[in-house]
């Protein structure tokens, strides 16, 4: 009999979104467009060409992509539809992650003593509530939703039965899930949601199930791979100073008000109508009206007043800086600082708002008698009265009155079903189950009225675009391009490198060349608090510092406003020749200048006539100018690896125009060779005289420190195994 309702629940969820479901269709919103289903073909080519995924060259002319947790590098659900075409992959993926979700949920609240029907609600809220529907916008964090569930079953069922290695296993595995699933705000989130859970139950039990207490250390060192690889990207990316409590709070509830979208999900209208202070996929987090009478008129019992906690607590974070608590959060609690956009805590506030509804419905089963229900039905009676009173005074509060008016009947009705759902759930007392699958039903019904065709969706054929010729292939690889017109990670997409990009991962010192080639200098400060946003940066052709980026040509789908060169036609694109550096060339000149003198003096830096390294302890060859710089002849070029073969008349610098960053190391005729930071971003190795083969590699810095952490809760769950074998699980609870 769970079979039944475990299909029900996988055919509701692809029922909800049954036109991203049907073959051939895709998810299609801006962010999937321009910036995740782009990483996934990028994702594509690399492996599909023999490289191991550590390093891209596609966006912002290079980072590592093993740092980047959105390319899903660690989720099985990437590598199960990786030969599935990108956009398609994806939706695959969504709603995979869905599933399990809704079923993890399901089968958690079943274990907690929950009937069928109170599951399934709690299944449906958690899996297609407001805030998970609305953010499919962004993959991950359906992706990081999905285990989460799962760890608190697995937290449960080692206090039920006694916790074993394999229990402790899953339970670690949960919380490396939530970060392998790619969204670390919400992973961090879920983190400390499981915490707190964990705490509570080591204090119910007298501290005896105080070994419980290590699942989360486990779960981070098991995520570590990522967590590490991450961490060394934030030391050098435009984050590297943290954030300022405005930046960090942005998308806040800026009033009170906002507290009506839990109501009326449309009050300021839907996208594109949402504007101003309120932006709807970030400010929405709609819970569903059973949920919130039964949140509002129903008393928790035991670890349902955590939950409610969390519950009331995610809310107040979402006004920000607006709460005295936000800031305090984000001084003293470690990582909040890091953490962006508000109101993305509505994630805890849909999780406990699932778990206290399936809670609240059991309890009104139990208490069957009509006035035991009074609470909850006059509750829903208020809320009835608030509706109405909104939408007669809503251009008076400032609402989209349209948009509230025309979802009024729909309020009304769901609020008096349900009141009269409660006030009758005596009557059917053959099948007492019947009152909470009822329920379930109306969340079904609510949730799907208000976002089942929210997220857009087209065939995946129309999502594939004519993407524009790659770079002619000079000196054994591809040459760089500058696309202007496209989307600015089409370069990803079609396999070529590229200046542009669309993505809040960069390298620190290319997002200030990026600025600065707009600018003439340095606007930006390095190593402050980022406060403003970053991510989608068109660099000026024009600027003396652009030929440091190695783009000979400009790509467009038609001609380009304000450039003077002349273009050649390429097809139906438009291709302009610009006068950039080689890839790679040697050098005799070259000026010893740290980051904050060649920040400072950049007005006078001139690119073809001169080098700047960063000081070093390598000895150096003598810098002259009797000799003029000379491209070097590349002859194997791949994500994570160049090959180039150079002549040099005296000894001299290769420079190689890629970003500079730990885990690239240099080999000159197969001997180590320093490598060290050029011209502010990029790198350089000292070559003597003479013709010479030179390879740049790139092993992530992180990567055995990662798989280390992995080896290491291994190796300590297997050698409890064996130490215990034959002795039974670890009694967690007193008795």
């Amino acid at each position: 009999m769970a079979l039944v309702p475990g299909l029900l629940i996988v055919a509701a969820v692809l029922a909800f979104h049954v036109r991203a479901a049907a073959p051939g269709m895709a998810f299609s919103s801006d962010d999937l467009r321009e910036y995740f289903i782009p990483v996934r073909y990028l994702l594509q080519h690399t492996v599909r060409g023999g490289e191991w995924p550590f390093w891209q060259r596609s966006i912002y002319a290079g980072f590592p992509l093993w740092s980047s947790s959105e390319a899903g590098i660690f989720l099985p659900t990437t590598w199960l539809y990786f030969a599935v075409e990108a956009a398609r992959a994806l939706t695959l993926s969504t709603l995979t992650h869905l599933v399990v979700a809704a079923l993890g949920m399901f089968v958690w609240q079943r274990h907690r003593g929950r009937s069928v029907g109170a599951a399934m609600a709690a299944a449906f809220i958690v899996a297609l509530g407001g805030f998970t529907t609305v953010h499919l916008d962004h993959w991950t964090f359906s992706a990081t939703l999905a285990p989460l569930p799962w760890t608190m079953l697995a937290v449960d069922e080692a206090l039920r039965r006694g916790l074993t290695p394999g229990l402790f296993l899953g339970a670690a595995l949960g919380i490396a899930g939530l970060w392998f699933g790619g969204a670390a705000q919400i992973a961090y989130f879920g983190t400390l949601l499981v915490g707190g859970y964990v705490a509570l139950q080591v204090l119910s039990t007298r501290g005896k199930a105080w070994p419980l207490l290590l699942v989360l250390p486990a779960g981070l060192l098991l995520a570590a791979p990522l967590i590490l690889a991450g961490a060394e990207f934030s030391a050098y990316s435009p984050r590297a100073g943290g954030m300022t409590l405005r930046w960090a709070s942005f998308y806040h509830w800026p009033t009170p008000r906002a507290l009506a979208l839990l109501l009326f999900p449309d009050a300021w209208g839907r996208p594109p109508a949402y504007s101003g202070e309120f932006n709807y996929w970030e400010m929405t987090g709609y819970l569903g009206l059973p949920a919130l009478v039964l949140v509002l008129t129903t008393r928790p019992k035991r670890l349902g007043w955590y939950f409610l906690a969390v519950l009331v607590l995610s809310l107040v974070l979402c006004f920000g800086s607006n709460t005295p608590l936000y800031g305090l959060f984000f001084r003293y609690l470690p990582g909040f600082n890091m953490l962006r956009v508000a109101t993305r805590a509505l994630f805890l506030a849909n999780f406990a708002a699932a778990v206290l509804t399936a809670d609240a419905l059991d309890t009104l089963a139990e208490r069957r008698r009509w006035w035991q229900g009074l609470p909850v039905v006059a509750g829903t009676l208020v809320l009835l009265g608030v509706a109405w009173w909104m939408a007669t005074r809503a251009e008076a509060l400032g609402f989209r009155a349209s948009s509230v008016r025309a979802s009024l009947p729909w309020t009304m009705g769901v609020l008096a079903v349900f009141a009269v759902w409660v006030a009758a759930r005596d009557l059917p007392k053959r099948w007492p189950a019947l009152f909470p699958l009822g329920a379930a039903l109306l969340v079904f019904a609510d949730l799907h009225h208000a976002y089942s065709n929210y997220m857009p969706v087209l065939p995946t054929k129309a999502l594939v675009r004519h993407y524009p010729p790659l770079p002619p292939a000079q000196e054994g690889a591809r040459g760089r391009v500058l696309q202007v017109g496209f989307n600015p990670n089409v370069t990803a997409a079609s396999g070529a490198e590229g200046v542009t990009g669309y993505s809040q991962l960069l390298v620190d010192r290319i997002y200030d060349l990026l600025y600065a080639t707009r600018s003439g200098g340095f606007s930006i400060i390095a190593g402050a608090p980022v406060d403003d946003e970053y991510g989608k940066i068109w660099p000026t052709p024009g600027s003396p510092l652009f030929p440091l980026f190695a783009a000979p040509s400009i790509v467009a789908p038609g001609p380009v406003r304000g450039l003077t060169i002349p273009a050649q036609r390429d097809g139906q694109f438009w291709r302009y020749p610009i006068k950039a550096l080689p890839l790679a060339f040697w050098t005799q000149q070259y000026e010893v200048m740290d980051g904050a003198r060649f920040r400072q003096e950049v007005h006078r830096f001139q690119p073809f006539e001169t080098v700047t390294v960063e000081p070093t302890q390598h000895p150096l060859p003598p810098s002259a100018p009797t000799d003029a710089p000379r491209p070097a002849t590349i002859t194997s070029r791949g994500p994570n690896h160049t090959e180039l073969e150079v002549s040099a008349q005296t000894p001299g610098l290769l420079v190689v125009m890629d970003p500079w960053f730990p885990g690239w190391s240099a080999e000159v005729d197969g001997k180590a060779a320093p490598l060290l930071r050029a011209d502010y971003a990029f790198m350089a190795v000292p070559v003597p005289e003479g013709a010479h083969r030179v390879v740049l590699r790139y092993v992530p810095a992180t990567l055995w420190k990662g798989l280390a952490c992995v080896l290491a809760v291994l190796a300590g769950l297997g050698g409890w195994a064996w130490l215990r074998r034959g002795t039974g699980p670890l009694a967690l609870r007193t008795h």
